[in-house]
């Protein structure tokens, strides 16, 4: 017979084992999925598919023109944030050109 703290491991191995188990998308299946989340957003919003960008290490990357509507970006910024796509590692890129152009 297994003493007590041995069959609460044994136990508690087992259920981290079968949680390991459970099937999730794969990494790419989801990286798929957030790319065509964020074609939808910028199609909706107006804004050219290259404003919205995923890198390798899950950051997003937004690159929107000096062109661009304050109503588009305001749309994608608010269809982002109800999105699957994590903004914790989100980079505005661009904008210092713009403040270059507007002091000049």
């Amino acid at each position: 017979m297994m003493p007590r703290h041995a069959a609460i491991w044994s136990n508690l191995t087992i259920l981290l084992l079968s949680a390991c188990g459970q099937s999730r998308p794969p990494a790419d299946a989801v990286h798929v999925r957030h790319l065509a989340e964020l074609k939808a957003i910028t199609d909706s919003c107006g804004l050219p598919a290259s404003s919205l960008q995923l890198t390798g290490d899950n950051r997003l990357d937004v690159r929107v023109p000096p062109n661009a509507k304050y109503e588009s970006v305001d749309c994608a910024l608010r269809m982002l944030k109800n999105s699957s796509v994590s903004t914790s590692k989100m980079s505005f890129i661009g904008n210092e050109a713009h403040e270059l152009e507007k002091a000049r």
